[in-house]
């Protein structure tokens, strides 16, 4: 026999805060975290008026502990995840021998040149290698090219090789 009572004010706030919860999950696509979901429930940046999915609107301020417990007692969790590193296998870089010694400033243009490749990060799991080729002497860019590809080793370089055909026997 189950007995039969009122549920208190702290059960009906939790009721209430928990439907706001599933309003903001379902606007987020599953990805707002217990940190973001507190700040909209509190509507910290005044916006929550503006977003007609929200029909919320809390009159006392809701505790990020209180946000956690209620999203984990009824399994709500961010669906983003940072992804795993291999630090070994970041480690492992190929490596030329040191020609230069340490040498970096030169006394004429042309005489040694030295490249960089970076990956770059844009937006949400956009990236691109930037290849550059600089003179030692002036340490301004030779040549560069941007590549989509990640796993391109060798770029093309057409600047590079215009670059090359254009200087005189002497220098090459």
């Amino acid at each position: 026999m189950a007995i039969k009572r009122q549920p208190t004010q702290r059960e009906i706030e939790n009721q209430a805060i928990l439907e706001a919860i599933y309003q903001i999950e379902k606007r987020h696509q599953n990805c707002a975290g217990y940190k973001k979901v507190t700040a909209i429930l509190n509507n910290e940046n005044g916006k929550n008026q503006e977003i007609p999915e929200y029909t919320f609107s809390f009159a006392f301020r809701i505790n990020i502990k209180r946000v956690r417990r209620i999203m984990r007692k009824h399994g709500i969790k961010a669906d983003v995840r940072q992804k795993k590193r291999n630090r070994k296998q970041e480690q492992q870089q190929y490596q030329e021998d040191n020609l230069l010694e340490r040498k970096f400033i030169q006394v004429a243009p042309n005489l040694i040149w030295v490249s960089d490749t970076t990956e770059l990060t844009y937006g949400r799991n956009n990236k691109v290698r930037l290849h550059v080729v600089l003179d030692l002497y002036g340490r301004y860019v030779l040549s560069y090219h941007i590549s989509r590809q990640l796993r391109q080793q060798k770029p093309q370089w057409k600047s590079l090789n215009a670059l090359l055909n254009r200087l005189e026997p002497s220098h090459q």
